[in-house]
């Protein structure tokens, strides 16, 4: 990674040697690099819209880190670091908790609740992932997540994205996807980028942030990202946690 002379006045950001992955590397392995270079990409553009480019740096090597650690974590690299913040997400993998079974109204919606956070200078981060098939089965999935639970009522944002195949009775198959920022802007959509590169499709995902008093930066959406990302890895390692809204999981 490069910050030219003239940065940020007439110069961009410049990533450099990612493209000198061996070609004996594996997909996923060249997958993972993307993604840790789109993370970088998205924090220097964040620095330069919120700071004119301030801490750039700083916030790309700590967005390209986090996005490093998750993905190699997620194939089993053992990869696995430090970047000097304040951040834990637990002592292992992610604890599954079922929420919201027992409601006959909403007998279909079926919510996966990670029991672990993400602290990040007392600003904690929460993810939670629902198969859906439609769009009044996500409604209603947010609807029930939120009013049952006071503490995610008290939460400073709940954002979420989702994707679902709707299959109309000519047997055409639509994608439907849509995301909201819950006050938490561009939230949403990075969340929606996340399903999009995961291929995740029948999922709703929720992340619940409560705001510890100090501002993040871009960071915050690596944070986000990463939670997310965690739970839906432990929810297929772990299998029968994500359903593709047929009642079969996969």
């Amino acid at each position: 990674m490069e910050l030219p002379k003239g940065y940020p006045t007439t110069t961009t950001l410049q990533i450099v040697s990612y493209r000198g992955v061996p070609p004996s590397s594996s997909a996923d392995t060249k997958i993972y690099v993307e993604a840790a270079v789109t993370a970088a990409r998205s924090a220097a553009k964040e620095a330069l819209d919120l700071y004119g480019g301030e801490e750039c740096a700083l916030a790309c090597c700590a967005a390209a880190f986090d996005s490093w650690r998750l993905s190699s974590e997620e194939f089993g690299t053992g990869v696995v670091g430090s970047d000097g913040a304040s951040i834990g997400v637990g002592d292992g993998a992610c604890t599954l908790i079922s929420t919201g079974d027992d409601d006959d109204d909403d007998d279909d919606i079926h919510w996966i609740t990670s029991e672990n956070t993400l602290v990040d200078r007392k600003s904690v981060f929460q993810a939670h992932v629902c198969p859906v098939r439609s769009e009044d089965m996500v409604r209603r999935a947010v609807d029930r997540l939120i009013r049952g639970s006071s503490k995610i009522q008290r939460a400073s944002h709940n954002m979420f994205a989702y994707r679902f195949i709707d299959k109309l009775p000519s047997g055409k198959e639509i994608l439907k996807h849509d995301n909201d920022d819950d006050g938490e802007d561009n939230a949403g959509s990075r969340l929606a980028q996340l399903l999009e590169m995961r291929k995740e499709d029948g999922v709703l995902v929720m992340v619940s942030r409560w705001y510890g008093g100090t501002h993040l930066g871009p960071k915050r959406f690596a944070h986000i990202v990463n939670v997310a990302r965690l739970l839906l890895v432990e929810c297929h390692a772990t299998g029968g946690c994500l359903c593709d809204g047929g009642g079969e999981c996969r």
